[in-house]
This record gives C-alpha cells, sequence and structure tokens, in this order.
C-alpha cells in the first residue's frame, strides 16, 4: 500500500489588524492644524493690511448713492475705499489744471481713515461750478501733502506738454503706494 502523504494542518491565521495610533497621537495630530491657523489669526501684526482688492473714491449724494454727475450747489460727501491702507489725501484738479487739496480738509499730512469697502469722509461739501478729477492717495503711514500737490502740478504740466487735457491724466503711480482718480461732471 502505498501511503498519501498528509499535509499538516494550517496553522490558524489571525487577520491582520491596522495599525492604530493612540490616542494621544491623533489629538495631536488634529491640534497641530488648529493651533497654527489659531497663532496666525492671534500674532498677526494689527497695522499690517489684511484687506485685499483695489483702491477707491466716490462721490457720493446725500441718500449715499454713487455719482458721477453733480450739479451746482449740491451736497456731496467723498467715499474711499483704502484696501488695507490707513491713510488718505484727495486732490481735485480743474479744467484749468489747478491742484486743490479736498481731504483732509486741513493739515499738512494725509489723514486716518477708517477700515472697509468704502469709508465715508467727513465733511462733505457744496458742489462748485465746473468739472473735476479727484486724485486718491493711499499709504500706511502720514504723507506730506506738499509733496503730493508738487507731484500733480507736474503731471499737470507733463500732460500739458503730450497735449493731454488736466481733467484726462492718469492717477500718477509714483507719489505713493496706491492711487486712483475719478472724473466728476459738474452740471450748471
Amino acid at each position: 500500500p502505498h501511503a498519501v502523504p498528509t499535509r499538516p494542518a494550517p496553522a490558524s491565521v489571525e487577520p491582520a489588524r491596522a495599525f492604530r495610533p493612540p490616542r494621544w497621537a491623533r489629538l495631536a495630530a488634529a491640534a497641530v492644524p488648529v493651533a497654527a491657523a489659531l497663532a496666525i489669526v492671534v500674532l498677526w501684526p494689527k497695522d499690517e493690511p489684511r484687506l485685499k482688492g483695489r483702491v477707491s473714491v466716490e462721490v457720493l449724494s446725500d441718500a449715499g448713492a454713487p455719482i458721477r454727475q453733480a450739479r451746482v450747489g449740491q451736497h456731496v460727501t467723498l467715499a474711499v475705499g483704502g484696501s488695507g491702507y490707513s491713510q488718505a489725501a484727495v486732490f481735485a484738479i480743474d479744467a484749468e489744471g489747478k491742484v486743490s487739496q479736498v481731504w483732509p480738509p486741513a493739515g499738512t499730512s494725509s489723514a486716518a481713515i477708517p477700515a472697509g469697502a468704502r469709508a465715508r469722509l467727513e465733511p462733505g461739501f457744496e458742489v462748485t461750478p465746473g468739472s473735476l478729477a479727484l486724485y486718491a492717495f493711499f499709504t500706511t503711514q502720514p504723507i506730506d501733502l506738499g509733496q503730493l500737490t508738487r507731484g500733480l502740478e507736474a503731471t499737470v504740466a507733463q500732460g500739458r506738454s503730450r497735449g493731454q487735457g488736466p481733467l484726462d491724466l492718469d492717477a500718477p503711480a509714483d507719489l505713493a503706494p496706491a492711487a486712483t482718480r475719478l472724473r466728476l461732471e459738474v452740471a450748471p
């Protein structure tokens, strides 16, 4: 008779268990990103701009609506969007090329503006005859208004030498970290 080979009985195999880190390790792994995000919020410098976007200048009617046309005698208010900048100054150039400080109404340097997408600049003013271009300059530190006035006067002179009218000039980019312009048409 032939002997039938026998196989040894298979050893009992336990199913593989997935490695599971201890509970304290799982909690620490979850806490690290939360702590990092909290540190960014708490430790972010308070004077550093956070709001991003474009700077803006607007003329608002008494009802608060932005306007680009006004009539002589109408009461209006300026509004700016600082896009994270904390200081502003607004100037006007009339059709003759005369540069005038509009806001702040007094002083020799730019003034602090409220944070937000649209900050009203008080006091408002009454519209006088003649269309004009408004130029708003934005910085994080006060800037000398005389420097801005001289820079705008030079911009008007350069524009005239190229045949451009005073109301058609772009906002000079070299006078402040950010600048914008708005043309206001004034009807009699």
